[in-house]
């Protein structure tokens, strides 16, 4: 009965994944003809050159999220057979444990996604410290910034991002199912804040995760990059003082300022270990 759920979980992943591109695929054409609505208009993501390397990561990030982010939750819920009954185990991956239980379905995944959000904020400043900015740097990598960037992360940028996220939560009392269920509402927002659109929502610019305020993120560090770390609300970064979002003005410039890492799949794998290497290097050269 405990494998059951983590089939079904894998299935349901891959499953949204494939659904979700291909429907963002048609919604972002037909939007993004509107040059009224794009944020920068010389950019058309079917175009792009970096497609090919991210229709790769499409194929296996899905399944890293797999292996290094839910298969440990599994592994927990094995760890509870111990002091549970199997009966027990089913009933919690159905109906969830803990203080979060009671709320109804609405406020079990409301709560999910401002705690996962608060997580996902800190753990994405890590990612631009020094040593572990290598990891992320993929994601920063294009100079054309489009819904398919959304995908684009290293698989150690999964293995040491958020991957308790959810077993903490499934603890707090959240179901397992409606966290599965909850992957396709995230798959969209990630679409959303990666999109070449020109959409800042006004006054909720403040509180809600924008196409704009993200590009903002991805510019330049001459230009306001390595602000604005939420991925669903912006009030985190209003809170810990990473809010950037000039008035009238729109990101044009975007990638790693001294740095354009080739666009191939393997070299991007690889990359993080080679500049750990430099660094190492480097270091005790000059020690």
């Amino acid at each position: 009965m405990l494998l059951y759920p983590s089939a079904i979980e894998i299935f349901y992943l891959y499953l949204s994944a494939l659904v979700s591109f291909f429907l963002a695929a048609i919604i972002f054409i037909i939007i993004t003809k509107n040059k009224n609505l794009s944020c920068n208009h010389q950019f058309d993501w079917w175009h792009s050159g970096y497609l090919k390397v991210d229709l790769s990561y499409l194929f296996f990030t899905p399944c890293f999220k797999v292996l290094l982010r839910y298969i440990p939750a599994v592994i927990i819920y094995a760890f509870l057979l111990l002091f549970n009954t199997p009966e027990q185990i089913y009933d919690n991956l159905r109906n969830g444990v803990g203080p979060l239980a009671s709320y109804p379905f609405i406020l079990q995944i409301f709560s999910y996604i401002i705690i996962s959000d608060f997580f996902h904020y800190w753990n994405h400043r890590l990612f631009h410290s020094p040593i572990l900015w290598p990891i992320h740097a993929v994601h920063h990598s294009p100079r054309q910034v489009d819904w398919t960037t959304a995908y684009r992360f290293h698989p150690l940028n999964l293995a040491l991002g958020p991957w308790l996220i959810p077993p903490i939560i499934i603890f707090l009392g959240v179901s397992p199912l409606n966290v599965i269920y909850i992957a396709p509402v995230e798959a969209v927002m990630a679409y959303f804040v990666h999109a070449n659109l020109n959409i800042t929502l006004g006054p909720l610019r403040y509180i809600i995760a924008t196409p704009v305020f993200h590009r903002w993120h991805h510019t330049f560090q001459s230009d306001g990059g390595g602000k604005n770390y939420g991925g669903t609300f912006a009030f985190w970064d209003v809170l810990f003082g990473t809010f950037y979002f000039p008035e009238n003005q729109l990101p044009e410039r975007y990638g790693i300022n001294d740095e354009e890492i080739e666009e191939d799949y393997l070299i991007h794998l690889f990359y993080p270990f080679i500049t750990w290497h430099k660094y190492i290097y480097k270091y005790f050269r000059h020690r």
